[in-house]
């Protein structure tokens, strides 16, 4: 029986300078706690990011090396800025195979096409 558990990473994001990530992170540590993953890494985007997205870019990067299985988030709309982008990254995840988790989209760890749809759509 294997008994080990899956290194989970944390992504939380806000879009504008008035917001915080509190309202997120306890809902993501709870799914996390919930599903027995062990937290490896925390990546916070906590000011508005136009241009450059940098803890996101650093959290892509250690999906490719292999820090963590799972990317727990709060919803899609906090994952990314547009439908493109997040079909681009859940693509990307998928392919290295980095499982996504999300709190407001239970559907989003299914696999299929209606998945895919699903993502445009609530992107």
């Amino acid at each position: 029986m294997n008994t080990t558990r899956k290194r989970a990473a944390i992504y939380l994001r806000v879009s504008t300078g008035e917001q915080h990530t509190e309202n997120q992170a306890p809902d993501v540590r709870r799914v996390v706690a919930a599903r027995g993953f062990v937290e490896v890494a925390t990546y916070e985007e906590s000011v508005s990011t136009r241009k450059r997205r940098p803890e996101f870019e650093r959290m892509m990067d250690d999906a490719r090396r292999g820090v963590f299985d799972v990317l727990v988030i709060w919803s899609l709309d906090r994952f990314g800025r547009d439908t493109i982008g997040n079909l681009l990254a859940v693509r990307d995840l998928d392919r290295i195979g980095v499982q996504i988790v999300s709190v407001k989209e239970a559907w989003l760890d299914t696999t299929g096409p209606t998945r895919t749809l699903l993502v445009a759509i609530f992107s």
